[in-house]
């Protein structure tokens, strides 16, 4: 098999079995925890407090990784993945509505959200070979597990109850770690003899904190402000998918269907994505992509039955499915090689930050008014969003910092 295969079919992979993580876990959190006990409302708190913690480990980690030689992307990944297999494992024995299940659940998502941008870096790892890595196709392979997963784990629940989900995550988390441990053999295999251990981040000398990363980019701050917004809207339907179709007849089978159909639509996108980026550049893939958002949103939102629901989330094919593509090429584009890594982990903190402010209220919202008036909210919210990536990618090709 050709060396550039080899690379592909390993971060195809790795992708394939992180989003099986977050088809298994993230997406049916919800319905694990309703079926523990918990409340809207507390199951919001889980949430918050999962996406605080991961705010605080992303940059951190992202700094450490930055300015080392020998901590890489693919050792973080490997060091989380461990850690959340321990936490599945405690949750499965205690009971249920326990306060021990709550904290760890939110460790876990802390965990599972702390390993995207990571993801994204061994990317840029594996390229230090010298061979290109296709990343639309291979991040097309993340959503084709999801999809398969997710329409799986659907029946399996509803059959075998909610337990199933973590030894689910545990058997995917197994499967990151293996994974991961490749890529670093793959790495030290085929790096050209007397290159430095990170050539995309060869200039770690010059790596900045978190603090000054800010300052020095003001306008990108503007870019993470919209992402925030973006997947404030995007969270409310991801962390209370459940109470959101409920009202329109739907059930966790549904739930598992409609994430499977949402996640194929999401191949074409990327699997095209270095065709479309070449014609259209990233940022104007990224404003594209805050479009759909909100058109998706605000579907959802008046949406009387399931069919309608279905019909709403076929703009997934070109909102989080360019999404996700276009904010990894277009960081790297714009931000210089020495803090690629910190601008990648700010960049997935700012999912994070929609998630906890749609945390700490969607689940009183929806306790209070319902999922609807969440919807309505998130639509307002969602437009905002829209309009600050298109002041940003305006601004930043203005900045040009990439070449400063």
């Amino acid at each position: 098999m050709k060396t550039k295969t080899k690379l592909n079919l390993n971060y195809g992979s790795i992708q394939a079995a992180y989003w099986m993580i977050c088809s298994i876990v993230i997406s049916f959190a919800s319905a694990f925890l309703l079926d523990r006990g918990y409340s809207s409302t507390v199951i919001g708190f889980v949430f918050a407090v999962g996406n605080i913690l991961a705010i605080i480990i992303q940059p951190l980690a992202a700094e450490i990784t930055d300015k080392s030689k020998k901590i890489c992307a693919s050792d973080v990944i490997i060091f989380l993945a461990s850690i959340s297999v321990a936490s599945m494992a405690v949750i499965i024995a205690v009971p249920k509505s326990n306060i021990l299940a709550a904290i760890l659940f939110s460790v876990l998502i802390a965990l599972f959200f702390s390993m995207q941008s990571f993801i994204s870096a061994v990317w840029f790892y594996l390229e230090e070979t010298g061979y290109r890595i296709n990343f639309g196709v291979c991040r097309a392979a993340g959503s084709l597990s999801y999809a398969l997963l997710c329409t799986v784990m659907g029946l399996v629940i509803k059959k075998h109850g909610s337990d199933t989900i973590l030894w689910g995550g545990i058997a995917a988390s197994a499967v990151v770690i293996v994974t991961a441990a490749v890529s670093k053999v793959l790495h030290k295999k085929h790096l050209s003899k007397g290159d430095e251990h990170k050539v995309v981040f060869a200039d770690n000398e010059k790596a900045v904190s978190a603090r000054v990363f800010l300052k020095k980019y003001k306008f990108f701050t503007i870019l993470m402000f919209g992402i925030a917004c973006i997947f404030f809207a995007h969270n409310a339907v991801g962390n209370f998918y459940l109470q959101v179709i409920m009202p329109v007849g739907g059930d966790e089978s549904d739930l598992g269907f409609l994430l499977g159909f949402t996640a194929l639509l999401e191949l074409p996108a990327m699997i095209f994505y270095d065709k479309l980026s070449k014609k259209f550049g990233s940022g104007k893939l990224l404003i594209v992509s805050a479009v759909f958002f909100v058109i998706k949103t605000a579907l959802i939102a008046v949406a009387q039955n399931m069919a309608f629901m279905y019909f709403a989330h076929v703009f997934q094919f070109a909102s989080f499915a360019l999404y996700s593509p276009a904010i990894v090429k277009y960081v790297n584009e714009t931000i210089p090689d020495e803090d690629a890594v910190k601008g990648q982990a700010f960049a997935a903190a700012m999912i994070t930050v929609g998630s906890i402010f749609v945390s700490v209220t969607g689940g009183y919202i929806i306790d209070t008014f319902g999922a609807r008036t969440l919807m309505s909210i998130s639509t307002a919210v969602v437009a905002i969003g829209l309009f600050a990536i298109v002041i940003a990618v305006k601004e930043l090709k203005t900045a040009d910092y990439k070449n400063k």
